[in-house]
């Protein structure tokens, strides 16, 4: 009994003291901390978030919708301010470090990550070790992304002149999905320590079981061009060991300014209220690797009780990469040699030297920009044309409209999440949705229908997944362009279709060395380039002035003759007076 009273004096230092929360000794086992600054910033609000490394620690399901490469540190310095007086008349202070990186090795493998953090203080410690693991299912043509973690959890107590030397290590885990709703909105939801973990010494002592449940809500605002980029909110609702008297409601609010350089949050819940700052740097030539810093500070609203200053995080965390893929030799531009002025040189031939070298440079990152852009248009088109070959084989569900309307079939939303699918994990890649119909019915219909219905695709994939919207451009072609006859019902079904075709930049030739993915069925890999396929990406502006022509307007006697000129192609014929 003695053993175990001081081990709680020792453990009730900053936790029931600094926390203000009345509970049993098991209910203050590995208590949470805050692991990760920006989801401190937000004020713990990041079960529905989780869309970078720090996921790992609140809702491992998050890395399956993570891209790239990420590890991150953090120190906090907990309760500044506060320094709880024991019974031996010593002082203690209080501190949390952190570790965390993900791995996202293959959609078809699944994604990973680890992390380390520890409550550290002069006479207890505590440290827990997460491996964490996530996937993407498809349920019912719905994208779940799921994962799990699995912990080690260890507290120790040096020995002093009151106790000797303690430590007990239990294992358990944890269970957690993330899942993108309509219209920006996410929900997300992490049971935690779903496995008994037995961590007390004397007597049996059972790590509380974490119960967080939340919703977020996002807003890319880059097209009103300017300083602010995106908006997030997020809330959650936190349960710790199914308790009532635990209940914790945590909001938080999040802005990106000046193209994703800064970031400033706001966050309260039951017991703080939080602010946070973040600083971004990026290396483009460095395969896109990105620097970010973040503060954030947490002020208890039982401030008067502890009289303590809140607490103070910091964190350094580097990104890089796009996704994983096979590795590749980056070659980096040469480094500049130190311009060297003496006396037999003058002016203007240093500074010819200087512009050779800055030339050089900005050679070096545009071929690498070009040969980036180029595999992924290759890795795009394959993926692209894998879909559309397999909806022609029958293998896969077309893209079907209720008769005469511009309303899915519940059953093409399966094919649709494959080519969303690939626009999200391809952001530059420009794609265009070739709209057809058979040829019943009147021209000028036909070819509002078409334009309707492909307008409906782009409002699908759009409202599912998190690409650009300008680079999808919907095309209707009406019954101009059959694939077959339409004197029988065959033909009739196989002229009505709906297809995708990756577009490809002028003067830019698609990689003939790419291979193929494996399940896709056989298509050339020397496939000539249609000139329809083809557009110069920095005219996206007269592409779009084009794509007016198919909007819904076709009273317009000029749309009418653009109509015949570039999609009938009929002749001129000479007018019969």
């Amino acid at each position: 009994m003695m053993v175990r009273f001081r081990v709680n004096i020792l453990r009730g230092i900053g936790l029931a003291l600094a926390m203000g929360l009345m509970v049993s000794s098991a209910m203050g086992y590995f208590f949470d901390y805050g692991a990760g600054v920006r989801p401190a910033g937000l004020g713990r609000a990041f079960v529905a978030v989780a869309d970078d490394v720090n996921t790992i620690n609140w809702n491992p399901a998050g890395l399956a919708a993570m891209r790239r490469y990420e590890i991150t540190t953090m120190y906090a310095n907990l309760f500044w301010g506060f320094e709880g007086r024991l019974f031996t008349g010593q002082r203690d202070a209080l501190s949390y470090n952190y570790v965390a990186a993900s791995v996202p090795v293959n959609p078809e493998i699944g994604y990973f990550g680890t992390s380390w953090s520890q409550f550290n203080s002069e006479l207890y410690h505590e440290n827990t070790f997460n491996f964490a693991y996530a996937r993407t299912l498809n349920y019912l043509t719905k994208t779940i992304h799921v994962g799990g973690n699995f912990k080690i959890l260890n507290w120790n107590v040096p020995g002093n002149d009151y106790t000797e030397p303690l430590s007990k290590t239990g294992v358990t885990a944890d269970l957690a999905l993330l899942y993108p709703l309509r219209r920006q909105f996410v929900a997300g939801l992490c049971v935690e320590n779903i496995i008994p973990a037995d961590v007390g010494v004397t007597t049996y002592e059972e790590v509380p079981r974490n119960f967080r449940a939340g919703l977020s809500w996002s807003q890319d605002l880059t097209s009103l061009k300017t300083a602010l980029d995106s908006v997030l909110l997020s809330t959650e609702w936190a349960n710790r060991s199914y308790a009532q008297n635990t209940n914790t409601f945590r909001f938080g609010a999040e802005s990106w300014f000046f193209q994703g350089l800064a970031a400033a949050r706001l966050g309260l819940n039951s017991t703080e209220f939080t602010v946070g700052l973040t600083g971004r740097y990026a290396f483009p030539q460095l395969n896109m690797t990105q620097l970010q810093f973040d503060y954030a500070f947490a002020l208890p609203s039982y401030v008067e009780k502890t009289k303590t200053y809140g607490t103070h995080r910091f964190s350094l965390t580097a990104s890089w990469g796009q996704q994983a893929t096979p590795t590749k030799v980056i070659v980096l531009p040469p480094k500049p040699q130190t311009l060297v002025i003496t006396a037999e040189e003058n002016m203007a031939a240093q500074r010819e030297q200087e512009l050779s070298r800055a030339r050089s440079r900005e050679e070096t990152k545009l071929k690498e920009m070009l040969s980036k852009l180029q595999d992924d248009i290759e890795r795009a088109k394959n993926e692209i044309n894998r879909v559309n070959e397999l909806i022609k084989l029958g293998q896969a569900p077309a893209i079907q409209f209720k008769p005469g309307k511009a309303i899915l079939m519940k059953e093409s939303f399966t094919t649709l999440d494959r080519f969303g699918s690939v626009l999200e994990q391809y952001p530059a890649i420009k794609v265009k949705i070739e709209g057809h119909t058979d040829a019943q019915g009147k021209s000028k219909a036909n070819l509002k229908l078409s334009q309707t219905r492909v307008e409906a695709v782009k409002e699908h994939l759009k409202g599912r997944f998190k690409f650009n919207p300008d680079n999808l451009i919907p095309i209707g072609y009406g019954d101009t362009r059959p694939v077959a006859s339409n004197k029988t019902p065959e033909g009739q079904a196989a002229n009505r279709r709906v297809e995708l075709k990756v577009l490809i930049p002028s003067g830019l030739e698609a990689s003939k060395d790419t291979a193929a993915p494996e399940a896709a069925p056989a298509v050339s890999k020397t496939e000539p380039v249609k000139p329809e396929d083809i557009v110069r990406y920095e005219d996206l502006e007269k592409q779009k002035e084009k794509v007016k022509v198919y909007e819904m307007q076709m009273n317009s006697k000029d749309v009418e003759e653009m109509f015949n000129q570039q999609h009938l192609r009929k002749e001129n014929k000479p007018t019969v007076k």
